[in-house]
């Protein structure tokens, strides 16, 4: 699949996660973060989470060659809610899982804060 593809692809998820990361929280209410943890992912909610998966298995799969980072970061940097909600399941168990992880960090350019990306690795 070419990079201008995943792209679209990517645009369309962004958009549907649009309204799920745009939804108002009230932190004033003790029980908002169990809430939250107990509620589906928003890929999940979205209906994206298999289109998710593998629109961020192409870009991590491109971001290997060096000639394409620039556009893969590009990517990412546009398309906030996809940046926000698509991510690699949480656990690893090997050295080239745990690479993959660190290129995925990588891939966001430290994301919209570099302190979340720190706490990560």
């Amino acid at each position: 699949m070419s990079l201008a593809a995943v792209r679209e692809d990517v645009a369309v998820i962004d958009e549907l996660l649009r309204e799920i990361a745009e939804r108002p929280v009230d932190l004033s209410d003790p029980g908002w973060l169990p809430r939250l943890r107990r509620g589906p992912a928003a890929v999940d909610e979205a209906g994206v989470a298999a289109e998710a998966g593998a629109a961020l298995t192409a870009l991590l799969d491109a971001y290997e060659k060096e000639e394409d980072r620039a556009e893969v970061r590009e990517i990412f940097r546009a398309h906030r809610y996809f940046r926000w909600a698509v991510h690699l399941p949480g656990e690893w168990e090997s050295a080239a899982e745990l690479r993959r992880h660190l290129m995925h960090v990588s891939a966001m350019d430290q994301g919209a804060d570099p302190r979340d990306q720190l706490l990560t690795i």
